[in-house]
């Protein structure tokens, strides 16, 4: 039976102010959202919740914060308690939440009231997701804002979206910089977006891409119609070595619309998961710098202190086919090196750009077996003694697990997504 991971972490801590209840959406750490209903993620394939996992690496709040995963807009049993000041790992690894496939997920984050100006910052937050479909892998591909909604008020332009991690703007209109290179076989399908505000008198269309081309699912906001939308027929097949992302298309007229998420599904049946952590306005790295970034979702920071991205698989997986699309390079002397971290040591999964060097690299050659429980996973960063900076738009990874003898909590394989 196949499973997925949706990780969302954010290294330089989301700090949560207390006597507030936080939403976000699963495989995200960016959007720190107070309505559910725009941080809410369609489940279209019925499966199992398992897994929960979080990291805190800082906490004022002398009161009982809890992080419970949401199931339709009702809590489950899914979920974690930090008392006063606890920081560190939670883990439950006990519950499941079975959900159907007309259920919704998200995350929700508690902290009661208290005097005074407290704060509950997480960096890593996780939890497994399992099919019910035998030899199905569903990976959730979901892009987010980085804290609230946004907005574009242009006329008549297409612009284009990374199909997973922060979306800052929704106005870059060369499409290389938001393409993720396929590296195996899927099914993308489930097109789900939210608006929350729309004084647009015309249409605004949302579509796949793949290739460069319209793909074959689209939502279409027509006059100042707000909510959610889905294409639930419309499907994208795509093959390894195929470009896929999202592109928006405005009518005419200069009126605002503001969008909270875009998601998609990605259904595998090769035993292996896609997972990706993006940015569409790209990250930049400066020069001589050691930096890390978690595995999937939003590339909008990174961190010098590595645990903060790190989190602990809950089944044993082998990495390969590490991707990065660089956007800009102005490191003009030595390269950067992007690396697979297991159990905080350098795999030998790993990329490197020379100096001024931009554009996709991939190291197809090397993987790296990490084993449940025991080996942390993320990417380290590595920029040379020079000067300048370089942007990463996206990094993506893919993994493959061997399915173990017994019923439904066997697996097949895992997606890791969401990191901030």
């Amino acid at each position: 039976m196949s499973t997925s991971i949706l990780i969302g972490t954010y290294p330089s801590g989301q700090p949560l102010a207390d006597n507030t209840t936080w939403f976000f959406p699963p495989g995200q750490l960016s959007s720190n959202i107070a309505a559910e209903n725009r941080a809410e993620m369609a489940v279209r394939d019925a499966g199992t919740f398992q897994k929960l996992f979080c990291y805190v690496p800082a906490n004022t709040a002398s009161v009982s914060t809890t992080v419970t995963l949401r199931k339709s807009r009702a809590d489950t049993a899914l979920l974690v308690t930090y008392t006063a000041d606890l920081t560190g790992i939670l883990e439950n690894t006990s519950d499941t939440v079975a959900f159907a496939a007309t259920d919704e997920a998200a995350f929700e984050i508690t902290i009661p009231t208290e005097g005074g100006a407290n704060t509950f910052t997480i960096s890593v937050l996780a939890c497994e997701f399992v099919p019910d479909t035998i030899g199905n892998t569903v990976s959730f591909f979901v892009g987010a804002p980085a804290s609230g909604g946004v907005s574009t008020a242009t006329a008549s332009t297409t612009s284009y979206l990374v199909p997973m991690g922060g979306i800052q703007t929704l106005t870059d209109t060369t499409e290389a910089r938001q393409t993720y290179r396929v590296r195996s076989a899927a099914v993308a399908q489930d097109l789900r977006t939210f608006v929350s505000a729309n004084a647009r008198t015309t249409n605004t269309v949302v579509r796949t891409r793949k290739n460069a081309v319209n793909g074959g699912q689209s939502v279409t906001y027509t006059s100042t119609l707000t909510g959610q939308l889905e294409d639930t027929t419309g499907t994208d097949t795509l093959a390894a070595g195929d470009d896929y992302n999202y592109s928006l298309t405005t009518g005419t007229g200069t009126e605002t619309i503001t969008f909270y998420h875009f998601a998609t599904s990605l259904v595998s049946t090769n035993d292996d998961f896609a997972n990706m952590v993006g940015g569409n306005s790209g990250l930049a790295f400066v020069f001589n710098g050691t930096n890390y970034v978690g595995i999937g979702g939003g590339l909008l920071g990174a961190s010098a202190t590595e645990i903060r991205s790190q989190m602990y698989p809950r089944t044993t997986f082998t990495a390969k086919e590490l991707t990065c699309y660089a956007s800009a390079n102005t490191i003009t002397v030595s390269a950067t090196t992007v690396t697979l971290r297991d159990n905080g040591v350098d795999s030998a999964v790993t990329v490197s750009f020379a100096a001024s060097e931009t554009g996709l690299k991939n190291d197809s050659a090397n993987t790296a077996e990490l084993a449940t429980g025991a080996d942390e996973v993320n990417l380290k960063v590595v920029t040379p003694n020079t000067s300048g900076s370089i942007t990463f738009n996206w990094m993506g990874i893919l993994g493959l697990a061997t399915v173990p003898s017994g019923g439904p909590t066997s697996f097949s394989s895992f997606t890791l997504l969401g990191v901030q």
